[in-house]
């Protein structure tokens, strides 16, 4: 189970300084919007759902100026900062505060792996759709950080859990909640890092860390598993990390 909580207080800390330190997912942000540009610039109505310090928010401004454009996080830190850029607002992506069909296109840029209850979140999504509306999101896959969840466990004995999600599971839940024309891509994101302890604290900066801190697993055992990291994903004197980004598309018809 995800606690809602710690992961708005988790993102709240990091407001300040996400922009500056969330430079893999402002890649994918842009990635993703070169791949529903066509979506947003017919589109009179859009909501951007988990928009966090909202730069994309900003961009799909640019992009279709005319649009009338909301955002929500659920974090109030983040909407300090995106408030200067769109119409934003704080609100729970499973109860979303708008009346059915108001809006032509419902976007999310790495939210909702965030999520406990994913059918009633894309219920949602889906009430507030007008008809032939489409909802467009990407989330990071189980193959993320797959290198350091082989070295953990080879290390520790322990698995990190992971909370995230299948592409079969999304399709499955759109379908079921009566989405049509689901379309799901998969591609996988390699970083480069000064070694494993860097990689964490990255992950620690923008808020979105869910290994055991080094203490809790002592530094000989945090020493083995730099090592044991460098050792098999070594590239150009650095060390690699994986994500895998699903991105996914669907349409709303009666």
């Amino acid at each position: 189970m995800i606690d809602k909580a710690i992961v708005r207080d988790n993102f709240s800390r990091i407001a300040s300084q996400y922009e500056e330190k969330a430079i893999l997912q402002e890649k994918i942000g842009k990635s993703f919007l070169n791949g529903i540009n066509h979506l947003v610039k017919k589109s009179g109505y859009i909501l951007d759902i988990g928009c966090g310090s909202a730069k994309l928010t900003k961009e799909i401004n640019i992009l279709n100026p005319q649009a009338k454009i909301f955002a929500l996080d659920l974090s109030l830190a983040m909407l300090e900062i995106a408030k200067n850029k769109c119409d934003c607002l704080l609100a729970d992506a499973q109860n979303l505060a708008f009346l059915k069909d108001s809006f032509d296109l419902v976007i999310s840029n790495l939210t909702y792996q965030w999520i406990n209850d994913l059918s009633k979140a894309f219920l949602e999504a889906k009430r507030i759709l007008k008809n032939n509306g489409d909802f467009c999101f990407t989330v990071f896959g189980q193959s993320t950080l797959e290198e350091l969840r082989s070295v953990y466990k080879r290390v520790t004995k322990r698995n990190i859990p992971n909370i995230l999600l299948k592409k079969d599971y999304i399709y499955q839940n759109l379908l079921e909640i009566g989405f049509k024309k689901i379309e799901i891509n998969c591609f996988l994101e390699k970083e480069l890092y000064l070694d494993l302890t860097s990689l964490v604290r990255w992950l620690k900066d923008i808020g979105t860390n869910r290994i055991e801190k080094p203490s809790f697993i002592g530094r000989e055992k945090w020493q083995k598993l730099n090592n044991l990291y460098k050792l098999n994903y070594e590239y150009d004197n650095q060390v690699y990390a994986s994500f895998e980004v699903i991105f996914v598309k669907a349409s709303k018809y009666r």
